[in-house]
């Protein structure tokens, strides 16, 4: 999603006030390589924001079945979203989580958030996908 607003880390709406008006973008071939490529651009050095991903995704018009929220790092306001997650996500829209190569104590606050709203996590360790229980063994402290 790319939303006009706001912003302090250079791209996007930073959570401030109410959520930009945004679209749907058609999974079109093209559209699918571009988020590839930005995915593929992202660094894994924490101090992201779950906050605006998540209020922005859950303000569009007709609402998502579920959310996909990707995370390389521990969060700036991870308690905070859990805490406030009946303010944030009303409709309890499935959170699927997916920890990018941080495991340990990053990899929690996604597993929390996925049971909270009963969707799934996995953890994407040393290159390798992991669901299930290979994954909840990778929210161990000894991953820190």
């Amino acid at each position: 999603l790319e939303a006009k607003g706001p912003d302090f880390v250079g791209e996007g709406w930073n959570g401030l006030g109410p959520a930009p008006s945004t679209h749907w973008i058609p999974a079109r071939e093209a559209n699918k390589q571009r988020a590839r490529e930005r995915v593929l651009r992202m660094s894994a050095d924490g101090g992201c924001s779950w906050y605006a991903a998540l209020k922005l995704g859950f303000s569009m018009d007709p609402p998502p079945d579920c959310v996909i929220l990707m995370a390389a790092g521990e969060p700036r306001d991870g308690k905070d979203v859990l805490l406030r997650l009946e303010d944030i996500n009303p409709r309890r829209i499935p959170i699927h989580c997916l920890a990018v190569e941080q495991a340990g104590s990053p990899a929690r606050g996604l597993a929390a958030l996925a049971t909270a709203t009963k969707g799934s996590f996995g953890v994407v360790h040393n290159g390798t996908l992991r669901t299930g229980r290979a994954a909840e063994e990778r929210t161990d402290p000894k991953y820190d």
